[in-house]
């Protein structure tokens, strides 16, 4: 039989505790690099959440008010002249409220036709100091407050650009709420408390960018999202 050397032994000893560190059998080295998932709670697997429920039925009511120009402050009715064209801005003078109806599972569209109410304001472009196509590029704000629920008003602000003319069917401006300044929209988050039950909410408000013929009065539309 042949014999081996102390440093030959030496060498073997450490081999075999290099192996048995980089494949661990111990039960409690095994368990230190798989801890066990919580009680009731698959491994891996993310925990659902409950997601909101929005009222089966719920009242919006409210008023908008709009002006042009940059820093400007909001009423029923605004106009500006740029170069003999007149932009007006008309939200229904004297009215509590200009839009209104009834959420059905978290959801109202306001889309009323000018002269039937409900929507988030008239707005029209016309020439009234001349008979030349006008360009016009000019910045808009609309202010929205709910009155039903109650919350914070909110503003929302907006271009309106384009060529304005004497015929509806010739030219035209576009009010644009998104960034891009096209017909988009924009969207805005309001708080606010349910009067029937007093518990705390959250809606989606938004705007949608409207073309405008010329000489033509049309109405601002909006959608409400209950979340």
């Amino acid at each position: 039989m042949r014999t081996l050397l102390p440093h030959s032994r030496t060498g073997l000893l450490l081999l075999l505790v290099a192996c048995s560190d980089r494949h661990p059998t111990r039960p409690d080295r095994a368990a230190a690099q798989h801890p066990a998932a919580p009680a009731g709670q698959l491994s891996g697997v993310a925990t659902p959440q409950a997601a909101a429920t929005p009222p089966a039925s719920m009242s919006i009511a409210g008023r908008t008010l709009g002006c042009f120009g940059a820093g400007c402050t909001p009423s029923d009715f605004a106009f500006i002249t740029v170069n003999g064209a007149q932009l007006t801005y008309f939200s229904g003078l004297g009215f509590v409220t200009n839009f209104g109806g009834n959420a059905v599972n978290g959801v109202l569209a306001v889309n009323g036709a000018p002269s039937a109410g409900n929507h988030f304001g008239l707005i029209r472009a016309s020439l009234t100091g001349t008979t030349q196509p006008t360009a016009v590029s000019v910045p808009f704000t609309l202010q929205l407050t709910l009155q039903s629920p109650a919350a914070a008003p909110v503003t929302v602000s907006g271009t309106v650009r384009g060529i304005v003319t004497g015929s509806p069917i010739a030219g035209g401006v576009v009010l644009a709420f998104d960034e891009k300044k096209t017909a988009g929209g924009k969207t805005v988050k309001v708080d606010f408390v349910d009067p029937s039950t007093g518990a705390a909410g959250r809606m989606d408000v938004s705007v949608f960018s409207v073309p405008i013929p010329s000489s033509e009065s049309v109405s601002i539309p909006g959608f409400f999202e209950i979340r």
